[in-house]
């Protein structure tokens, strides 16, 4: 499993457990897919503390799971390491998800 999710309340929290690239985006793509989550969240938190490396495959991934969920729920991208950051500033994920070192 690439990445956990846990939830409590309206709260959803989703950690990632590798890196995000072409060797794993074809798994985490089934795992995300088969996690769909409610509208109940009001809150979605996703921990990269795992995560040292995105490339465009993940990019992509990412922009696909987390773009529809902004729009009824806070995205928070937290222990996001700083070339991280940097990427997902330049994608401009930082537009719909607030992210945090």
């Amino acid at each position: 499993m690439l990445i956990n999710f846990m939830n409590s309340g309206d709260v959803l929290e989703a950690s990632f457990m590798n890196d995000i690239h072409f060797e794993t985006s074809r798994q985490l793509e089934e795992e995300l897919s088969n996690f769909s989550p409610a509208k109940e969240y009001n809150k979605i938190v996703i921990d990269f503390s795992n995560v040292r490396f995105v490339d465009s495959s993940g990019i992509s991934l990412l922009l696909k799971w987390i773009y529809p969920m902004s729009s009824h729920a806070k995205v928070e991208l937290v222990h996001v390491s700083e070339p991280v950051q940097n990427i997902f500033k330049i994608c401009k994920l930082d537009q719909f998800a607030q992210i945090s070192s």
